[in-house]
């Protein structure tokens, strides 16, 4: 052990993984919305390596600036507003509307699987927010704890006002 080297990998936060990929945005003249840069940290777990080869596809794969719309279709994941979509019809119980929001990513070609991780995401993000309420130092808890801009943030805010930390537990709890 005293001649080898130990590395610790973690993970890294979505915020620092935007600020290297606007850096190389605007050193590589590429225009990126902020939510396609969330969405591309959030996409690359961590992995800034991973996070700069999706810029660099988007960037040769978009002409113009890149949105989140883009980023979604070039990784296949679920429409953000498709998302939120899905948990309110949820949160409201309103099954009708959460199947065919389902049955409408279905046609077009999402997997099953991405559409539960997103939706398993999103409810949990939910529930952080919930229960951080009045936590001192809650922007900045947030800020660690989802991978999202500042806008979602705000409408993570307000969908779960429309619910309770047990019901969103219990919803995490039977959709996975």
């Amino acid at each position: 052990l005293s001649r080898c080297q130990r590395f610790d990998f973690r993970r890294l936060e979505a915020s620092l993984i935007v600020g290297a990929l606007s850096r190389v945005a605007t050193a590589e003249r590429v225009q990126a919305e902020e939510k396609a840069l969330y969405a591309i940290a959030r996409a690359s777990d961590g992995s800034l390596r991973d996070a700069e080869v999706v810029l660099e596809q988007l960037a040769s794969f978009v002409n113009g600036p890149i949105t989140e719309t883009d980023v979604t279709a070039l990784l296949g994941a679920i429409e953000p507003e498709a998302l939120w979509a899905l948990t309110q019809a949820v949160l409201d119980r309103d099954a009708p509307q959460a199947l065919a929001a389902l049955l409408g990513q279905f046609e077009q070609g999402k997997e099953a699987p991405q559409l539960l991780a997103g939706f398993l995401r999103h409810l949990r993000n939910l529930l952080i927010v919930a229960a951080t309420g009045q936590t001192p130092s809650r922007d900045t808890l947030l800020a660690r704890l989802i991978d999202e801009p500042a806008d979602h943030l705000k409408r993570l805010e307000d969908q779960a006002r429309r619910s309770s930390e047990p019901e969103l537990l219990m919803f995490l709890q039977i959709a996975s």
